[in-house]
């Protein structure tokens, strides 16, 4: 139920860009190894989840509608990609969430 501010649909749309579910998807699309690389190597798709999970920062500006999403990562050729699948993967999850609950 939005408050009159909007800001629990806010609040509602950081969770969904910072989730776990988002971080495997985003795995998924660009494959762990390649996330993994420079942060210490490996294959494990858990792994690269949690670390996108743990370097990823949503913040909303006071008395802002605008989401800022930030993604830090020892290869800088891999934080584009990572935050363009985010955004889809994102984008995604709201629509289902929004036909799920037969918003439009």
């Amino acid at each position: 139920m939005p408050d009159a501010r909007g800001e629990n649909i806010i609040n509602s749309e950081v969770e969904i860009l910072s989730s776990l579910d988002i971080a495997h998807e985003v795995v998924e699309a660009i494959g762990a190894e390649k996330i993994l690389a420079k942060a210490g190597g490996g294959n494990s798709p858990n792994r690269a989840a949690a670390l996108v999970k743990k370097y990823i920062s949503v913040d909303v500006p006071k008395r802002s509608d605008v989401l800022k999403i930030i993604f830090q990562h020892p290869d800088r050729d891999i934080v584009q990609p990572v935050l363009t699948q985010v955004i889809a993967s994102y984008l995604k999850k709201h629509a289902e969430i929004i036909a799920t609950w037969g918003y439009r």
